[in-house]
């Protein structure tokens, strides 16, 4: 997580030194040039050595917590959910993804808190050094009202941030039929798990006929591309791989990283369901395939060009529309 707070503590050094400034003249008798020298370096100590110092006590405690802590998860065989929320807690320094996109925003606002502490900390030792002539109770007031402020307003910002993962940018997929064909191809999209295992970095699900089947594109790492036809509990289709040359995978790659942030809910047979790993995270859009923005046009472009022999637009119509989704018991 320090790759991830550090650059955003570092983008809101400017504005916070502004409202620390301002608010710890209601505290102490500066003049507007002593408080936002004194305030400027306090801030840059407190974001250069106080944020990664604070990452680190929260590392600490994560490599002494998580031990016993998974020994008692295996001993209730994780059934608890007490222990996730733990398990969460202890591992905010260093947390993965996991597919759930709530996950580094709220690590980072939780991250705050220990922040906070060693900033005011700190503050609080260098403002005593920059305005020795001022009462040290004034400038310990001061100084925790002003972080308090700051940080209250940060904490905000990352509250801002969860919410729109969770209604901008998570797809709702309640409005489709949650059959168990349904239900299975989405998951070969959204579970983080199994795409990390086969690591996967751009996984694409198109349905032409309803849930009947699904046509599916999975991008590797290793810059395969697979392209195949999934018939829920009834064949895969296709399914040989083909290498990418290196100028299609950078070419998709930039492509992915312009998609729009979006999720649209357009009828099941024109859905197009776009999963890929972005950094630490494992994301999941969808788009209408009669209004695709263009990178998601250049991503098929690319992908069809490098469909594999026997693909799936070589693929008849499967004629299983009135089979049952599972098989009968024998």
């Amino acid at each position: 997580m320090i790759f991830i707070q550090w650059p955003l503590m570092l983008c809101a050094l400017i504005p916070v030194i502004v409202v620390e400034a301002l608010l710890i003249r209601r505290c102490v008798p500066l003049s507007y040039r002593k408080a936002f020298l004194g305030i400027t370096q306090a801030n840059l100590l407190s974001t250069f050595v106080g944020v990664p110092l604070a990452w680190l006590f929260m590392l600490a405690i994560e490599l002494v917590v998580m031990a016993p802590l998974e020994r008692l998860a295996d001993y209730y065989h994780h059934f608890a959910p007490i222990f996730g929320v733990f398990y969460f807690l202890a591992t905010i320094a260093w947390t993965a993804p996991e597919g759930q996109y709530w996950i580094i925003p709220t690590a980072a606002a939780l991250l705050l808190i220990p922040c906070f502490y060693a900033s005011v900390w700190l503050e609080r030792r260098v403002c005593l050094w920059a305005w020795p002539t001022v009462d040290k109770t004034l400038v310990h007031r001061g100084v925790f009202l002003a972080n308090l402020a700051s940080y209250a307003i940060l904490f905000v910002l990352a509250c801002g941030w969860i919410v729109y993962i969770f209604f901008v940018t998570t797809p709702d997929f309640s409005r489709y039929p949650q059959t168990d064909r349904f239900k299975h191809y989405l998951s070969l999209n959204t579970d983080d798990a199994w795409n990390y295992k086969q690591r996967n970095f751009l996984v694409i699900s198109t349905f032409p006929d309803g849930d009947l089947y699904a046509d599916e594109y999975f991008v590797t790492l290793d810059e395969r591309v697979t392209n195949r036809r999934d018939v829920y509990d009834w064949a895969i289709q296709g399914g040989g791989w083909k290498q990418l040359s290196q100028a299609d995978f950078g070419s998709l790659w930039s492509a992915v990283r312009d998609l729009p942030i979006q999720s649209v809910s357009p009828p099941l047979g024109r859905l197009v369901i776009v999963s890929f790993r972005d950094g630490l995270t494992w994301e999941t859009h969808t788009y209408d395939s009669r209004s695709l923005p263009k990178p998601m046009q250049q991503i098929f472009n690319i992908l069809r060009v490098n469909e594999v022999e026997g693909g799936i637009r070589s693929i008849k119509r499967p004629e299983i529309a009135t089979r049952p989704q599972t098989r009968p018991a024998l």
